[in-house]
């Protein structure tokens, strides 16, 4: 019995401003939009998050068959829109303390994890 679809998006609603039903919208136009979708939200584990999910429901017992998709849409004219959309994707308290001093710049006019994981990186070489 074809039951769920899982939809995993993360950044459309601080870049459009379309939240709660990302899932719904990105896919009425292909016809599934009459069958429960869940909107799963885990930064980059969201792809993960939602599998796991869907393999949970079959497992269960509640659907025979599920569909999980996993899609993006982050573009904005303003890159600095995107990059700050990101920046969220952390613990904002630890990401300023973490990233404070080192990558002036950082999550304005180019990507933060970048940034992020080298620092990362170096404090692993100093340890």
């Amino acid at each position: 019995m074809w039951r769920p679809s899982t939809a995993a998006i993360a950044w459309p609603g601080i870049v459009t401003g379309q939240e709660s039903i990302r899932g719904q919208v990105a896919l009425l136009d292909v016809g599934l939009g009459r069958v429960p979708i869940i909107n799963i939200e885990n930064a980059c584990g969201s792809g993960s998050t939602a599998l796991n999910q869907a393999a949970m429901m079959v497992s269960a017992g509640y659907y025979d068959v599920v569909l999980v998709l996993g899609f993006e849409k982050l573009y904005h004219e303003n890159k600095a829109v995107s990059y700050a959309a990101l920046g969220g994707a952390v613990d904002v308290e630890e990401r300023d303390r973490f990233m404070s001093g080192h990558t002036q710049g950082s999550g304005q006019n180019r990507l933060m994890f970048v940034d992020f994981y080298g620092e990362l990186a170096r404090e692993h070489m100093a340890t």
